[in-house]
């Protein structure tokens, strides 16, 4: 019950960040400067933080899916893991190259 709470808070609002309806949810953004806003590309940042959050539900999805069809040892660190894989993986491609400023 626990993995289907998480995967429809995960995927409902990574898919409201993806309309750029929820600004109040990107850490740290409503704290920057005027000339520091209109640097950045927000909706590439919304895009992006939502895919992050929608892959996280996902993963919880699988794991649930996995648990009630397919019973094995350790199902449960498989959904550790594949979150590591997306937090860590979204997090290098955040951090490499000037990916949200704008042209």
């Amino acid at each position: 019950m626990i993995l289907i709470v998480g995967f429809l808070l995960f995927f409902v609002f990574g898919l409201i960040l993806r309309t750029g309806k929820a600004n109040w949810m990107v850490s740290g953004y409503s704290m920057l400067p005027e000339e520091e806003k209109e640097k950045l590309d927000i909706k590439k940042m919304y895009k992006t933080t939502g895919n992050l959050l929608i892959f996280t539900g996902l993963a919880f999805l699988v794991d649930y899916l996995i648990s009630k069809y397919i019973h094995f040892p350790y199902e449960h660190l498989i959904l550790v893991v594949i979150i590591v894989i997306i937090v860590f993986g979204n997090l290098i491609y955040i951090n490499t190259g000037n990916r949200f400023t704008k042209k």
